[in-house]
């Protein structure tokens, strides 16, 4: 049951990082402007366009992970 939840986490994080990273960088400027953010500094690195071939590399890997934890272990 875990393994599944970790699995799914892992998915999510793994779509929303390498499909979905202009969105991400969207919301990290409207963070930014808010200046209520506990995690401004980590909001302040994504919204950088720089950033965006390390975002995706941390999508692929995070679906690589998801892939282990849902169908390679047992």
């Amino acid at each position: 049951m875990i393994r599944i939840a970790l699995g799914l986490s892992f998915l999510l994080i793994g779509f929303e990082f390498l499909f979905f990273t202009g969105r991400l960088q969207c919301d990290a400027q409207d963070a930014c402007k808010e200046n209520s953010s506990w995690f401004r500094p980590l909001s302040e690195w994504i919204k950088e366009s720089d950033h965006i071939i390390v975002l995706r590399i941390i999508g692929i890997l995070s679906l690589m992970i998801s892939a282990c934890f849902l169908f390679f272990m047992t």
